[in-house]
């Protein structure tokens, strides 16, 4: 594969710049149908330090899920942040997951840490199957559960951290049982928005939301760049033989349509040409003779 890339590379400069503007609007095009086939969504994101103290109403940011990161920075500030996330009322429950930790270890993490609560503060359950407090490098590997429709997070750091980002969550909002006609029914019985399948963000927690798994999304962009490849070489193998043909030809332009080049008769000079009257001479003025002497004398 990648000799095939580096020829394509060498078949590239020996273009001149009129065709590789061509050859560009082609590879766009092949591109955009490629990336049609594969569904990429966006997500919201949201940053704890950000919110402390508040409540990221997924009903009033019109959102039914989002990325959760502790800061926009590369490093955080000690401090001591709640947030609580509410669920929209058509869904009574929140899925969370990490996708990243990095936070400062220390022992039983006792200076730097990250805790979750099944309810809407601090006083409510810790979220089933983690442990009390979050910290080091190492993410939680599973897929977490509330009973209710909130989750609420406490962040506490006392020296902060100059090397240390904090953490990266996804939250998707679900509910069991019957699934209305706009939302999408999991494997696992969960039922979400139905824009979220697809997105990469496995929403509904068992990577059911998507047809396509990663290794056949692998190949359609391998497949899309094996296509290119042949389709670059093709335009340039068309376009020199066009050029073989053509170019020693001089009544023959070639251009993006053949043209024949009409040459004028060379001019005669001293002829009058077609079509063009010569300006008449100049006028002299008429000279008079003078008087004459007679040649007879009185």
């Amino acid at each position: 594969m990648h000799r095939e890339l580096h020829s394509v590379l060498l078949l590239l400069r020996t273009l001149p710049d009129s065709e590789m503007e061509s050859l560009n609007y082609v590879t766009a095009l092949i591109l955009l149908v490629c990336l049609s086939s594969v569904k990429v969504s966006g997500i919201p994101y949201y940053y704890m330090a950000y919110h402390c103290g508040q409540t990221i109403n997924m009903s009033y940011y019109g959102i039914d899920n989002g990325r959760l990161q502790l800061t926009s920075m590369y490093s955080y500030k000690s401090m001591t942040c709640t947030l609580t996330i509410v669920a929209p009322s058509i869904y009574d429950r929140i899925m969370f997951y990490f996708e990243n930790v990095d936070i400062k270890s220390t022992m039983y993490c006792s200076d730097d840490s990250l805790q979750l609560f099944d309810g809407p503060n601090i006083l409510s359950p810790r979220l089933s199957g983690l442990y009390d407090k979050i910290c080091g490098y190492s993410k939680p590997g599973g897929v977490y559960t509330t009973m209710g429709n909130t989750l609420t997070l406490l962040f506490t750091s006392y020296s902060g951290s100059l090397v240390d980002s904090g953490f990266d969550a996804i939250f998707t909002a679900y509910h069991l049982g019957a699934c209305y006609s706009n939302e999408y029914d999991c494997s696992n019985g969960r039922c979400i928005a139905s824009y979220l399948t697809c997105n990469g963000y496995n929403p509904c927690g068992d990577y059911s939301d998507c047809h396509l798994s990663g290794g056949v999304i692998a190949g359609i962009v391998i497949g899309c760049i094996v296509f290119i490849c042949i389709m670059t070489v093709a335009f340039i193998l068309l376009r020199r033989r066009r050029r073989m043909l053509y170019g020693n030809n001089p009544y023959v332009s070639v251009n993006e349509t053949t043209s024949t080049t009409v040459y004028a008769p060379p001019t005669t000079y001293g002829a009058a040409q077609p079509g063009w009257n010569p300006p008449p001479p100049p006028s002299y003025p008429q000279v008079y003779p003078g008087p004459q002497s007679s040649a007879y004398k009185s």
